[in-house]
């Protein structure tokens, strides 16, 4: 008998699991091109190389929350509360930067999602100011690897990404997405899997350097002002 259950992502019984996009076994580890990426980043930003840099820098940690009030707030990079987490839900939501099977999980299932790519989406300012500065593609690799390591898991934390079952029923999609009492989250720095960075974080990371890159039909997304 299966035991129905109002789940956080709109999912109501055992079966429907099954339907999810994304791996069945997060905790895998597959390496990641960091190769293809670099190359895919370069590409991309050849032409606004600067107006990138600067973007990343200084503008990605600025939003109008209150769309009546045009002071702007501060988003905290270290800060990991739920409410400062939630700015950085806005602002990747308005780059663009989930697909749609991450945009529409719960919160708390897709909270490390949230983090990891917009640290990482921060963290490649380095490789763009190294990109300038024609170091050689191995040490560009090197320097990738080592800041995407911040937030990826090791084989001790793999835990965190599992899926998270009471008494034989499905509750959330990963482990960290539980709340523990008196405790907060199990994985605080949102944290993931070698194969969720190569699947999702660094997709959506292009995702939303390719968002910047046509500033000529849209709001200019480097000065707020309609370009």
């Amino acid at each position: 008998m299966i035991i129905e259950l109002p789940l956080s992502d709109g999912l109501t019984n055992l079966e429907d699991i099954a339907i999810t996009p994304l791996p069945e076994k997060i905790g895998s580890s597959d390496v990641i091109n960091y190769s293809t990426t670099i190359q895919d980043i370069k590409g991309i930003v050849l032409t606004n190389e600067e107006k990138t840099l600067n973007y990343l820098s200084n503008d990605l940690f600025e939003i109008q929350e209150d769309p009546e009030i045009s002071e702007l707030t501060r988003i905290k990079y270290k800060d990991t509360n739920d409410q400062n987490v939630k700015l950085m839900q806005d602002k990747l939501s308005d780059l663009g930067a989930f697909d749609e099977s991450i945009q529409s999980l719960e919160f708390h299932n897709k909270r490390s999602y949230i983090i990891s790519t917009f640290r990482v989406l921060f963290a490649t300012t380095r490789i763009l100011n190294d990109l300038k500065s024609n170091i050689p593609e191995e040490d560009l690799i090197k320097n990738f690897n080592e800041l995407v390591k911040n937030q990826t898991t090791s084989e001790d934390e793999k835990h965190f990404r599992e899926k998270d079952y009471k008494a034989g029923v499905f509750q959330y999609l990963f482990d960290d997405a539980n709340i523990k009492k008196n405790k907060g989250y199990i994985n605080p720095e949102g944290k993931v899997t070698e194969q969720e960075m190569g699947t999702v974080i660094l997709p959506s990371v292009i995702r939303v350097l390719r968002g910047l890159e046509d500033i000529s039909k849209r709001v200019d997304p480097f000065t707020n002002n309609p370009s």
